[in-house]
């Protein structure tokens, strides 16, 4: 095990149970913290960013080094899955939230910009029923090799002119096909609310996906994050053959897109 002072010391090199044991055994004295956080994982190190900036003194425990479930026991690479401010740390800024282009060491010859987008903020959001910029967001990533260029948005409740111009410069677009109807979990009696409540442009009906795909040049468009209930999963229904017929494709497990 070891333990970091990330207040009030000025020092963050890990101090070993035996160090504890032996500090202990020579009559050294014992530092009292007001806090013991146990974990030094993302929940443990934004809780200890919180109590620095308070002003309590604090203790964080860690079995091995600081995050080591991420560096080695959980995940190959860490992704962030939500919305900006869900997914950093206290006092972390994400690079490309106020439109500006920029890469990842991961992918260097790709350019991306992420996009505010016209959504509902998801339900753990303190947002949730007051949508703030950034609460969603749509990604137009360009690659410097080909010269290609996508569209990613997953979660999109409306398209708005300056929305609509990032898509027409877009080779490839991926968006969101959750629903078929608007009306579609209460016709399907799984739900109680509407596709636009939940920030979800359906895509049938006046100014839905369908209508709003039919005027951008793009070479190929994809609905993504579908929904169980929409229809356009039975590849026999009718409203994948009008998927077909307007050149628009429905996207399966382990599809790959080349620019």
């Amino acid at each position: 095990m070891s333990a970091f002072f990330p207040f009030p010391y000025t020092s963050a090199e890990p101090v070993t149970e035996v160090a504890f044991r032996e500090g202990k055994e020579s009559g050294m004295a014992v530092e009292k913290v007001d806090t013991l956080v146990i974990g030094a994982g993302q929940a443990g190190v934004a809780m200890s960013e919180h109590l620095g900036r308070r002003g309590i003194s604090h203790l964080v425990l860690e079995k091995a080094r600081i995050a080591e479930n991420w560096r080695t026991a959980r995940w190959d690479s860490l992704v962030a899955n939500g919305p900006a401010w869900h997914d950093r740390f206290p006092g972390m800024t994400f690079p490309g939230l106020d439109g500006e282009a920029f890469a990842i060491p991961a992918c260097p010859e790709l350019r991306i910009t992420a996009i505010p987008l016209l959504s509902s903020a998801p339900p753990y959001s303190p947002h949730r029923g007051n949508p703030h910029p950034g609460d969603n967001i749509g990604l137009f990533v360009e690659d410097l090799r080909s010269g290609g260029r996508l569209f990613y948005a997953p979660g999109l409740g409306q398209v708005d002119d300056a929305l609509r111009a990032w898509m027409r410069r877009a080779d490839c677009l991926l968006v969101d096909g959750t629903l078929w109807r608007d009306d579609e979990l209460l016709v399907c009696g799984v739900g109680d609310k509407l596709g636009s409540e939940m920030g979800h442009l359906p895509q049938s009906g006046p100014g839905g996906m369908l209508e709003e795909l039919a005027d951008l040049p793009a070479a190929r468009k994809v609905l993504i994050h579908i929904n169980n209930t929409n229809p356009i999963l039975d590849e026999d229904s009718p409203q994948r053959a009008e998927l077909t017929a307007r050149g628009i494709e429905v996207a399966w497990d382990g599809m790959a897109i080349e620019l």
